[in-house]
């Protein structure tokens, strides 16, 4: 019943009760680690933990807040974790194993990170995974209780399929 949007310009994750309408701040700024957040552009929420996971893109980095706890923190960074760095992550997706996806447009990867220690390791990219290359990525989007991820490329003006498993790419739409 609860909307949770990501505000870029204001720095903060909003909460809307999609049945009255009333708009809260879930998270202002600051993660309860000290970290402030600076250009939030996605966020995914885990419901049956009661988790939201994001990534900024400024601090390059992936963070979480506890929706019952309260508790924020980065989980996965240039210092946190092992693994290539994020260098524009724009889009995360967390599946019901706990994996997290981020498409990150400089790289034009998606890279996979392991939620418990924060390691990256690339999914797909030109090197990983076979078919047509990723060129300007945009967003993505988990298909639930499948091993299959769908991103947009506004380059490409197309939805491409990657497969979670091997990383292979092909052109869904264009």
């Amino acid at each position: 019943e609860q909307l949770y949007v990501s505000d870029i310009y204001h720095d903060k994750i909003q909460k809307t009760n999609s049945y009255t309408g009333k708009t809260t701040r879930a998270l202002h700024k600051e993660l309860s680690d000290g970290t402030h957040i600076k250009k939030s552009l996605s966020i995914d929420i885990d419901t049956v933990n009661r988790v939201v996971y994001g990534v900024d893109q400024t601090l390059k980095a992936i963070y979480l807040q506890n929706l019952t706890s309260g508790i924020s923190k980065i989980i996965s960074s240039s210092t946190i974790g092992s693994g290539i760095n994020l260098e524009s992550p724009i889009s995360i997706q967390v599946d019901e194993n706990q994996n997290a996806y981020i498409a990150d447009s400089k790289l034009n990867a998606i890279i996979h990170v392991n939620l418990t220690n924060g390691n990256r390791t690339v999914l797909s990219n030109q090197t990983i995974g076979s078919g047509p290359m990723f060129k300007e990525l945009s967003s993505i989007s988990h298909e639930k209780n499948s091993q299959m991820l769908y991103a947009i490329d506004k380059t490409e003006r197309a939805v491409f399929s990657i497969n979670t498993i091997n990383g292979d790419r092909s052109i869904r739409s264009r």
